[in-house]
């Protein structure tokens, strides 16, 4: 049996506040912790977090991951130390895999949306450094309403690995994302490659009912920068779902909140949250110019 991977970093207390966030995953027992490496590339690791008596050191944990932050080092003297017996796939492996899997995925979007997608934003246009362990790209398709025309973007990479879920770890689960806009811009289609690339960075299930706290909006200035997801509010798009390697794959309907609205659903659980977006009417398309707050 190969050793899991150990991660040891040291960092000060006195760390700038962005690179301190702690970002809490819904309905879920992982808590993703921010860390700076290397500058502006932080890395989410699953912890467990605990504060050692001092209150000045925070002990990190998890069968993952060790960490210490400690008061003794200022924030830009990093020392970590990475060591990896496992084996793991290779580029060419993923990306024959991903190649394999895009064919798949296309000809089935095809068959939904009637269509070949109208703009495809790759990974690797998206970011200057993309993590090329997971490959996720933004497929953008064009759909007709009663009202107008809006765009349809999926994500194309979510369902090359499966995601467990805690409660029933015998069972496979694949999605991919799914988001109606009046226009996609490369912002978004950002935001939703980070949606799709968490739980296989951080190795946790995602599913209908969760959130997702994250740091930065699509678009930025305004406030709709957490997670909520759901089953698609259109039919086809919410039965929809084809096969990849034997499993399952369907949609997660990507809803932007801010946080006032995590916080309610926090406080007074999913189906109230629910329950304020039947209230103000929310918009199935998102359009940040005309985006109801769900609560004061």
């Amino acid at each position: 049996m190969t050793d899991k991977p150990c991660i040891n970093i040291v960092v000060s207390e006195d760390l700038p506040e962005r690179y301190r966030r702690l970002v809490t995953i819904d309905d879920n027992s992982g808590v993703i912790g921010w860390l700076p490496m290397f500058r502006n590339h932080p890395t989410p690791l699953k912890i467990a977090l605990a504060q050692a008596a001092s209150g000045r050191t925070w002990a990190v944990w998890n069968q993952r991951a060790r960490c210490d932050l400690s008061s003794r080092w200022k924030w830009r003297s990093i020392h970590w130390k990475l060591r990896m017996n496992e084996k793991s796939m290779s580029e060419s492996t993923i990306f024959a895999k991903h190649k394999k899997l895009t064919e798949l995925r296309s000809k089935a979007y095809e068959e939904l949306f009637g269509d070949k997608p109208t703009t495809v934003f790759p990974q690797h246009a998206l970011f200057r450094k993309p993590d090329e362990r997971f490959l996720i790209d933004i497929f953008v398709y064009t759909m007709t309403t009663e009202a107008r025309e809006i765009q349809v973007a999926v994500t194309n990479g979510m369902s090359d690995q499966r995601m467990i879920d805690p409660g029933y770890p015998r069972d496979w689960h694949r999605r991919e994302i799914i988001q109606y806009f009046p226009i996609c811009t490369e912002g978004h289609a950002r935001r939703m490659h980070d949606m799709a690339w968490l739980p296989l960075f951080d190795e946790f299930y995602l599913d209908t009912h969760h959130s997702i706290a994250w740091e930065h909006p699509a678009i930025p200035e305004t406030p709709w920068k957490n997670a909520f997801f759901l089953l698609s509010p259109i039919k086809s798009h919410r039965d929809f779902f084809f096969e990849a390697e034997g499993d399952k794959v369907s949609f997660l309907w990507h809803i932007p909140i801010s946080d006032q609205e995590r916080r309610f659903k926090q406080e007074h659980g999913t189906d109230d949250l629910i329950d304020r977006m039947d209230a103000v009417n929310l918009p199935w398309v998102f359009d940040e110019n005309n985006r109801p707050a769900m609560v004061d």
